[in-house]
This record gives C-alpha cells, structure tokens and sequence, in this order.
C-alpha cells in the first residue's frame, strides 16, 4: 500500500547554469596583432529558463581582450538550450596580460567568471652594422633635371559678332557671326548652324518671334544674343491695266489720256522730213502698244512725228498721211465673228509708209503699227488673236 503526502507536489528543477571553456588561454602574440578568435558557449542544463543579463571583460588587462558575435548578452535559454561568444587576443602592451570575462545570470549553481591570459610579444630590434668606409671622393648624386612646364593656354570665350534679321518675300534670313566657337545653335529654329564668322540662314516668318543665338566654346563657355522678329508680310501685288492706244492722237491728248491712267509718259520726237507730211505733234508709234497690261505707274513711251519744215509735191497714188481703208473679214466658219482692220497712213518719210492696223477683238480694240517702203508688195501683220498679210495698196 503506497500512499502520496498530500502537500507533496511535482516541482521542476531549477536552471543549471554551464560554461565551456573555463579558462581562455592565448600563445604570446606580437602587440597589436589580433589572435584567431575562440569560441565560448553557455548552456542551460537545468529544467526552468536560464536568464543571461550581460557579458562584462574585467581586469588589469581588460583593454587587450575583445568579445564579439556575442549571442548571449539578454538571452533566454530554455532546458538544453545553448549561446556563443567569441574572443580576441590582442596585446597592447608587452609581457604577461590578464583579464575576466564576467558573465551575470540568474542560475545559482555554477561560478560565472571565466580567467583569460595571454602574452605580448617583445619587440625585435635588428642590428645592422654599416659597411666599411672605402677611400676615395665621395660618389655624386646624379642630377636629373626637370621637365619643362609649359604654360597653360587659357582658351578665348566665344564671341558674337553679329546678329540680324532681313525680310526677304515672305521669309526671314537671319546672318549672324561668331569666333572662338567650336558650336553655335539658333533657337527655336534652325537649330544648329555652321559656327562661322559670316553665315545666312532662312527661317518661315508667318507670326513674331524672338531668335536666340548661342556660341559654345570647346571648354563649355556659353555666349548668347536674341533678337526679336516681326511677320513677315508680303508686298500686295501691283495692280495691271490696259494701255490706251494713242496712235494718231495729238500729243496732248496722248499725255494726258497715259497720265490719267496713272501710267508715266516718255515723248520721243522723230525728225521732220520734208519728202512727208503728217499732223503736227501726233503720236506715230507707242511702246508697250494699246492693250497690252502694264503696272500702274510704268512708263510709256510715244514716239512724235513733228510737221516736215516744206512739203514736196508727191506722185499721184504715192501715200499720204491721213489715207485710210478698211477690210471686212468674214471667215468660212461660223463660229468666227466677223472683223473689220482698218487702216490709216500716218508719216511718210524718205519713201518709207508708216501705217496703222486696228480692230475691235475679244479683249477689245486691238491696235498695231509698222513702217514699210512705198514699193513692197506685201505687209504681213501678225500679233496676238490675228494673221494677215496685206497687199500694198499703193502699187
């Protein structure tokens, strides 16, 4: 018959603190060179937690021992469970060194200090002893001498030297001028331009705006010039009008109908001959010729043919300035309007006729001119809508 004390209870075994190993010995070791490191660890052999608080080097000789990878500083160790540490020999100063690594915990049954000893080597001191003096002078130094240090050449900014706009019909050229540049760019158009001294570009003109030059140097220097452009706007187109024609008119009459169709005049005065006759001060000849269009403005010029100081008496059927007649021209097809030339002497001179052809055509009255000896067979008349060719009427 067995029987339990009733107060007795199942209570667990505390932690039992354990370290390995107990005591760190290091080989003499050179001053200020570190050792390889050794490994401590801390188990708990117990059956409750094991508290670890803090690792603590303590000693004379603290200073040359190091603690590193430290797991167990503020570390909770369950039964079986383990921590490490690592430590470094490394002599400050020669001779015997100690230290105590201190360990606090919260297990009563183990010691938790562990000693560490080590040595610091003594240094060396190497003798040389200096070769024997030889006679004789003393051996030279040989001299080499220095490079040349070459002035520093310190580049010239870029500059600009010019920068301006012309209108050219409905396009802007900027010219420009730079130096000391390696680029140069126009903005917002072209774009990059050849960094030359004297250079032309075009460029659209449709609204204003505001063109910047930039001249670059090689080491990165930057000068700039803007300059403002308006729109560029092109000349209204003149207005054109007819001629008048003004062959057999009076001089004054003549000017004055060319002047008030805003065209200028230019008066040529041929020479008198007395083999003709002809008004005084009429208009034998005009260039441009009526009807052709001319710019307002232009000029115009009539040629004069001034009265002949004695008038011979001419052969009978020899022409005479006011003679005229008239062609009716009816075609053989019916889609061409019938027309009717007429013709008129207007000078005669040293045998030459000079004669005028005019007719009422689609672009209205067309009229034409041309001189011709008294004895040709033919004048043949050819201009714009018309071709003829006329038999002399006086042979």
């Amino acid at each position: 018959l067995y029987a339990t004390h009733p107060w007795r209870r199942n209570i667990p075994s505390p932690a039992v603190f354990f370290v390995a190993p107990d005591k760190l010995d290091f080989a003499e070791q050179p001053l200020q060179i570190a050792t390889p490191a050794s490994a401590v660890i801390i188990t708990n052999r117990g059956g409750a937690t094991l508290h670890v608080s803090s690792i603590r080097l303590e000693g004379p000789a603290a200073t040359d021992f190091t603690v590193s990878e430290n797991q167990c500083s503020r570390s909770e160790l369950a039964p079986g469970a383990s921590c490490a540490m690592k430590v470094v020999f490394r002599p400050q100063t020669a001779g015997s060194r100690t230290a105590t690594l201190a360990i606090s915990h919260d297990a009563a049954n183990a010691t938790a200090t562990i000693s560490m000893q080590g040595r610091g080597a003594e240094p060396t001191v190497a003798h040389v002893t200096p070769p024997a003096e030889k006679s004789g002078p003393p051996p030279t130094t040989p001299v080499i001498p220095l490079p040349e240090r070459k002035p520093e050449v310190v580049a010239a900014p870029p500059k600009i030297l010019r920068f301006e706009a012309r209108l050219v019909d409905d396009k802007v050229q900027l010219c420009y001028g730079v130096e000391n540049a390696a680029s140069a760019t126009i903005t917002p158009e072209p774009g990059a331009v050849k960094p030359l001294a004297q250079e032309c570009v075009f460029v659209a003109g449709g609204v204003r705006k505001t063109y910047t030059l930039s001249a670059r140097s090689a080491s990165g220097v930057v000068a700039t010039r803007a300059i403002g452009v308006e729109a560029a706007t092109k000349p209204p187109s003149a207005q054109l009008a007819a001629v008048p024609n003004e062959i057999g008119k009076s001089r004054r009459d003549a000017i004055a109908e060319l002047e008030k169709a805003g065209f200028k005049v230019q008066v040529v005065e041929s020479k008198p001959d007395t083999k003709g006759s002809g008004p005084a001060d009429s208009v034998v000849a005009q260039s441009p010729k009526g009807g052709e269009q001319l710019a307002a403005g232009e000029r115009v010029t009539i040629e004069i043919m001034a009265a002949p100081a004695a008038t011979a008496a001419l052969p009978a059927g020899f022409p005479r300035v006011g003679d005229s007649w008239q062609y009716d021209y009816k075609s053989m097809w019916k889609n061409v309007e019938p027309r009717t030339f007429v013709h008129q002497v207007t000078a005669v001179s040293d045998g030459e006729v000079r004669e005028t052809m005019s007719f009422v055509g689609n672009s209205g009255r067309i009229s034409d001119s041309k001189s011709f000896r008294a004895d040709s067979r033919f004048v043949e008349w050819r201009g714009q809508g018309y071709y003829f060719v006329e038999f002399n009427p006086f042979l």
